[in-house]
C-alpha cells in the first residue's frame, strides 16, 4: 500500500524571503543527480591505490548487494597479503582519518582539488606524520577509537605518495582494501566509470534464474498467485526460461544473477538493467552514484523475503512500495508489467555492467496455463503478501471442502479457494477489508496472530499484554500487519516473545517494551535475540518499573536472560615492549576495556574478529616497566582484573 502524500502550508513572514529563497536554492544545487552519466575517460587522472599500473582483481564492486546496504566502492585484492603500500589516488589533502575496531577499521579520507574525495579502509597502518599523529590523538583521548578531522592545509598528499598499507582491519572478512570515490556531497561514485587499465573486464553478467510476482490479487503466474521461480537456458550471450509461462495481471520481474570479470573467481554486483515487454521500455536503471541516506532502502530493490528463505538476493525489475532510491532513468517508469491472459507477450531484458558488457534475457508469454507453475517457496500454512492473506492445504486436509471460515471481530466470512495446483487448495483474502483473527478448515481451528495494523509515515504504538511495539514515522515501508506471540520455553527456562516476521524488513528501528511474566529480573538480566538453533545475541535494553525497553531494526524472537559471568582474559605475549592478550565474553559481548602501566593509560589495538589486543606505547624506544594492569567490562557490567609485573 502506497503511503499518502501529505503536504503541509507554512505561512512565512516576508523577513524570511531571503533564507527561504536561500534554502530553496540550496535544495536544488544540494539535490543528487543520479541519472547524469559519469565522466568516462580512457585514461584516469585517479591513481590506482594498490599497485598502481599493474593488473589488478577485485572481490567486490561497487553497488554490490550486501544484506543491509548497497557496496559504496570497490574491494581491491592484496592476494591475501597484509601491508600493501596504499598509494594517494590524486592530489589533495587528509580531511579525515578513523580508527574503530568496527566497520572501516582503520580508514583515511583524502579530499581533491576537483571536490571529490577517496576513501581507504581496512588499512593496517597509516604513514608519515599522520601516523604519530593518530598514536598522539589516541593517548591524548585515552581511547584506541578516533574520529578526527583535518582542515585543508595541514596534511597534503601527493598523487602517487605512499599514506598507508593495507590491512584487514575493522569488519573486513579478509585482507584488502576498500576504496572509495565520492562526490562533493560524500555520494559514492562508481571508480569503474573512471576508466582504470588495471582491472579488465570482458565478461557479461550471467544469469540463474527468472521469477515472477503476482502485484495484486488477480494477478496470477500460470493459474497461481504468489511468486514462482524458473531456470533459465543459455545459448551463446543469450538466455530464456526453460519452460512456458502463462502470466496474467499485474506481474513483477526478477532476476537473479551477477557480473564476472576476467582476472578473479568473485561475483559481482550488476549496474544495468533494461526491462522492454513487446518493444516498450518499462524500466530502466543505471547504477552509478549511491546515496547513505537512501542505503536502507536496499530492502525494496532485492526480494528481501526470499534471501531470508533461500539466501539468493534477486533484483526487482520493479519499483515496489516504500523504494525512494534515486537511481531509476526514467521516473514514470515504474516496471510494473500488466500481462493480457490470451495475448502473448515477448519481454526483453538487457542486463550491462560498467565495462559495457551485456546480456539478454528473452522470452514469449504462453497463452494459456502450464502445468508446471515453477518453484514456489511455502512459508506456512498461511502468510501475508502485500495486502492479500494466503491459505494452502492438500485437498485432503480441507475436510470442509473448498470453502474456509475467517472469523473477525464482526463475525465470519467464507472463503472459496481461488484455484487447485497439484491437489493443493489456495485460498484468498484482502486483508484490506478487515482483519480475521482465526480461521476454521472443517472444525479445524487456526490462530492466525495477526494484532494490528500499522500503516506507515506516522508514529504508533501496538499495545499487548506481554508487549509493547512502538513504530516511528520511518520504521516501516509498507503497510504491516503485525503478528506477535508469547510463550514460555520450560526447556530452557525463557520467556520468549515472537514480534512481526523475519521476512519483513524495517527501514529505520522499533522500540520494543517486554513485559516478563516470570517472576522478578534484577540488572544482569537483559534482552536477547533467539535464533533457531537457541543461540543468544545481546541487544541490552532499559529496566523501569518491571519492564524492560530495547530497539531493534528486526523482527524476530527475544528473551530475556542473565550474564553473571565476567569477560576472559588470556596472554598470548608478554614482553617490555610488546603485550598481547586475547579478551571473550561468551553471552552479553566486551563493552569495554582499559590499560594501565603504573597506573598510565596505555594505547592497545583491539580486533575482534580475533578477540586479540596488543599495545603500542606513545614513545616506542621506551621498554615498559612496573604494572600491567588491564580492566575488561562487558555489557552487564561484570568485569575482569588482570594485573602483571613487567619483567
Amino acid at each position: 500500500m502506497k503511503g499518502l502524500l501529505q503536504i503541509k502550508n507554512c505561512w512565512m513572514s516576508r523577513s524570511n524571503d531571503r533564507s527561504v529563497l536561500f534554502l530553496i536554492l540550496l535544495i536544488i544545487l544540494w539535490s543528487p543527480v543520479f541519472t547524469q552519466p559519469l565522466k568516462e575517460n580512457t585514461k584516469s587522472e585517479y591513481l590506482f591505490p594498490i599497485k598502481p599500473g599493474k593488473i589488478n582483481s577485485l572481490s567486490g564492486s561497487m553497488g554490490e548487494l550486501r544484506r543491509t546496504h548497497f557496496h559504496t566502492g570497490l574491494d581491491v585484492r592484496t592476494d591475501g597479503a597484509i601491508g600493501l603500500p596504499v598509494y594517494a589516488s590524486n592530489d589533495g589533502y587528509i580531511s579525515r582519518v578513523y580508527v574503530s575496531p568496527g566497520g572501516y577499521g582503520h580508514a583515511l579520507y583524502v579530499t581533491h582539488p576537483d571536490g571529490n574525495t577517496t576513501v581507504y579502509a581496512h588499512l593496517s597502518r597509516f604513514e608519515g606524520e599522520i601516523a604519530s599523529l593518530v598514536v598522539k590523538e589516541q593517548y591524548r583521548k585515552e581511547s584506541f577509537y578516533l574520529n578526527k578531522y583535518f582542515k585543508k592545509n595541514e596534511f597534503v598528499v601527493k598523487k602517487g605518495e605512499v599514506i598507508a598499507y593495507s590491512g584487514n582491519t575493522g569488519s573486513s572478512a579478509g585482507p584488502h582494501l576498500h576504496w572509495d570515490l565520492r562526490d562533493a556531497y560524500q555520494r559514492p561514485l562508481n571508480p569503474l566509470k573512471y576508466g582504470f587499465s588495471e582491472i579488465r573486464d570482458t565478461r557479461p553478467p550471467r544469469v540463474l534464474r527468472v521469477a515472477f510476482k503476482c502485484l495484486d490479487q488477480e494477478a496470477r503466474v500460470n493459474g497461481m498467485f504468489g511468486r514462482f521461480s524458473f531456470p533459465v537456458i543459455k545459448s551463446g550471450e543469450k538466455y530464456t526460461i526453460s519452460q512456458k509461462v502463462h502470466l496474467a495481471g499485474n506481474i513483477g520481474i526478477e532476476v537473479l544473477g551477477n557480473d564476472v570479470m576476467d582476472d578473479a573467481r568473485f561475483r559481482y554486483g550488476i549496474t544495468n538493467f533494461i526491462v522492454r515487454v513487446d518493444g516498450k521500455v518499462l524500466y530502466d536503471l543505471e547504477l552509478n552514484r549511491l546515496s547513505f541516506s537512501h542505503q536502507q532502502s536496499i530492502y525494496t530493490f532485492y526480494n528481501y523475503p526470499e534471501f531470508v528463505l533461500s539466501g539468493n538476493k534477486y533484483y526487482k525489475l520493479y519499483i515496489d512500495d516504500g523504494n525512494d532510491l534515486p537511481f531509476y532513468k526514467n521516473n514514470g517508469l515504474d516496471g510494473r508489467v500488466h500481462f493480457s491472459a490470451f495475448k502473448p507477450s515477448v519481454v526483453d531484458i538487457t542486463l550491462g555492467d560498467t565495462y559495457g558488457n551485456t546480456t539478454t534475457i528473452n522470452f514469449e508469454t504462453a497463452t494459456e496455463d502450464t502445468n508446471n507453475a515453477g518453484a514456489f517457496n511455502k512459508h506456512r500454512p498461511f502468510m501475508v503478501i502485500d495486502n492479500t492473506l494466503v491459505i494452502t492445504a492438500d485437498r485432503y486436509e480441507a475436510s470442509s471442502g473448498e470453502e474456509i471460515k475467517l472469523f473477525t471481530e464482526g463475525g465470519n466470512t467464507s472463503v472459496t479457494a481461488a484455484f487447485e495446483q497439484n491437489n493443493q487448495l489456495t485460498w484468498l483474502y484482502d486483508l484490506r477489508k478487515n482483519v480475521p483473527e482465526y480461521m476454521m478448515m472443517g472444525n479445524a481451528r487456526t490462530d492466525l496472530d495477526i494484532n494490528d495494523v500499522v500503516i506507515p509515515g506516522t508514529d504508533y504504538t501496538c499495545f499487548q499484554d506481554e508487549m509493547e511495539v512502538k513504530f516511528f514515522e520511518n520504521s516501516l515501508f509498507d503497510t504491516l500487519y503485525l503478528r506477535t506471540k508469547y510463550f514460555f520455553d520450560k526447556e530452557k527456562g525463557l520467556e520468549v516473545f515472537e514480534v512481526g516476521d523475519e521476512y519483513v524488513p524495517l527501514r529505520k528501528p522499533i522500540s520494543i517494551t517486554l513485559k516478563p511474566k516470570q517472576g522478578a529480573y534484577g540488572e544482569k538480566y537483559a534482552v536477547y535475540a533467539l535464533d533457531d538453533r537457541g543461540n543468544l545475541y545481546h541487544f541490552g535494553g532499559s529496566w523501569y518499573n518491571g519492564k524492560i525497553t530495547f530497539k531493534t531494526g528486526y523482527f524476530g524472537r527475544f528473551t530475556i536472560a542473565k550474564d553473571v559471568q565476567p569477560p576472559t582474559i588470556a596472554v598470548s605475549r608478554f614482553t617490555k615492549t610488546n603485550i598481547s592478550l586475547k579478551i571473550n565474553d561468551d553471552l552479553s559481548g566486551i563493552k569495554s576495556y582499559r590499560a594501565e602501566v603504573n597506573g598510565k593509560w596505555l594505547l592497545m589495538h583491539y580486533d575482534p574478529k580475533t578477540s586479540r589486543i596488543w599495545s603500542e606505547q606513545l614513545d616506542k624506544s621506551q621498554q615498559m616497566e612496573g604494572t600491567f594492569k588491564l580492566t575488561v567490562t562487558d555489557n552487564q557490567g561484570n568485569r575482569e582484573i588482570f594485573t602483571r609485573l613487567i619483567e
